[in-house]
């Protein structure tokens, strides 16, 4: 790889991973061209951070890490995941997503993808059941054009619908993905299991058939859930003034609520060959918010010692999980095995440990290793921006992330008693002949 290095214009290159190569250009002031007024000049002093948060007059939440860095993060999140489309534009937020940064109503998606090479930003969007989340990451200097660039892309949707139309073979790829992957479609599963086919919730992030979705369906959910009140910006690196004039650069909108999806809990189980492989995902309902923080410190201690008892059993791989959304929560385990009996063995050993730990619980270590993990992603960059928007989301103020000390032993046991009366949620994938039906894994709660 050669670059022509001068004293005037030098480009740094970092590999930050295997296939994503990000480029930093210092280019001499004459040159430079800011096209608003945010300049990304932190108030707070090196090494200190200060954390803000504030919603403006048209709705937009703003959540600012106000610190010295050496690379702005600055993501947007928009209340448009699966969970709020209509049957008739299912698939219609992952479709938005991929076709992102296909243009605006200003310019065609080659000028807007040159504009952010030259700059060397490094963005992204990934659309989930809640929330689509834009990104972007810039050198402190070309803050206030990242900005632009990113309120440009939410604000503006391409100028032609077919232009959305043409990325279908990027959204079909994914799609494909989903198929191949055993953990990606157990996932999917265990929602419907948990939430109910045809729920908010319950339903697949992904259409039926993508080619039947009409890109007039598309823009009018699009039209619907891009709005001020929607909208939430985080970033690190940046301060309160500047978020705000962020935010308010989205104007005024009408806020969307959403549908609510309450859990239920059953069973979904799919025979598809994976090689002989079963794979299977045990959940149950959790609390969200501060209250949900018993929950999360359970996970800590269920991973942890599920991790132990199965070293070196060679029965399959068994995981713990905490999944956390804006009104509910899921706390289980995935497996993935090659025979009945070690399914029904993992999935075992989960639940008792489940009872051990409603029964007499040690929460200290765990407490010790959420608040370290919570600091850690603070430290700065993208991980600060997500924790930020994850804390948002679920109504948690920003002085309490990363704060457990208030957690206590009993509130833990608490929570793994209430697991172990709950109906819980039960997902098969792959050869599901004789597996462990679903009333059994209820009797073993019992």
């Amino acid at each position: 790889l050669r670059t022509n290095c001068t004293r005037e214009h030098r480009t740094h290159i970092t590999m930050l991973s295997h296939t994503h190569v990000y480029l930093k250009r210092i280019i001499p002031p004459s040159c430079r061209c800011m096209s608003t007024s945010v300049s990304a000049t932190p108030s707070a002093s090196a090494g200190k951070a200060i954390l803000h948060e504030k919603q403006l007059n048209n709705g937009v939440t703003v959540l600012a890490r106000d610190a010295y860095v050496e690379s702005v993060s600055l993501k947007v999140a928009v209340s448009s995941g699966s969970r709020h489309e209509r049957e008739n534009e299912k698939g219609a937020a992952h479709l938005l997503s991929v076709a992102a940064f296909a243009g605006t109503q200003n310019r065609d998606g080659l000028r807007l993808m040159r504009e952010i090479e030259n700059y060397g930003f490094s963005v992204g969007v990934e659309a989930g059941r809640e929330k689509t989340v834009y990104s972007i990451r810039s050198v402190p200097e070309f803050a206030s054009d990242a900005a632009a660039i990113l309120t440009e892309v939410i604000l503006s949707p391409p100028k032609h619908s077919y232009l959305i139309k043409e990325r279908m073979p990027v959204a079909e790829y994914d799609y494909h993905l989903r198929q191949s992957s055993p953990q990606l479609a157990l996932t999917e599963m265990l929602y419907e299991a948990a939430y109910g086919e045809g729920t908010p919730m319950g339903s697949s992030c992904y259409a039926t058939k993508l080619s039947k979705l009409h890109m007039d369906d598309v823009l009018a959910f699009r039209n619907r859930h891009f709005t001020s009140p929607n909208l939430t910006v985080a970033a690190d690196g940046m301060s309160l003034a500047e978020l705000e004039a962020i935010g308010t650069a989205f104007g005024e909108g009408e806020y969307k609520a959403i549908t609510e999806s309450p859990y239920c809990g059953g069973v979904v189980r799919r025979a598809v060959d994976f090689k002989g492989q079963i794979h299977a995902a045990l959940a149950f309902p959790a609390a969200h918010g501060a209250n949900g923080k018993a929950y999360a410190v359970l996970h800590t201690i269920l991973e942890s010692r599920l991790a132990a008892k199965t070293k070196g059993d060679n029965k399959g791989c068994l995981k713990s999980f905490h999944i956390q959304n804006s009104d509910s929560g899921l706390v289980g385990c995935y497996t993935a095995t090659q025979s009945k009996q070690s399914t029904e063995d993992l999935l075992a050993l989960t639940i008792n440990e489940l009872k051990e730990i409603a029964s007499k619980v040690d929460a200290s270590a765990a407490k010790t290793k959420l608040s370290l993990l919570s600091a850690s992603a603070l430290d700065g960059g993208d991980d600060a921006a997500t924790l930020l928007l994850s804390a948002a989301s679920q109504g948690i103020s920003l002085s309490q992330i990363g704060n457990y000390s208030n957690v206590t032993n009993e509130e833990v046991s608490a929570a793994a008693a209430a697991i172990l009366k709950s109906t819980p949620s039960y997902a098969v994938l792959g050869n599901t002949f004789g597996v462990q039906p679903y009333h059994s894994v209820c009797s073993m709660m019992r």
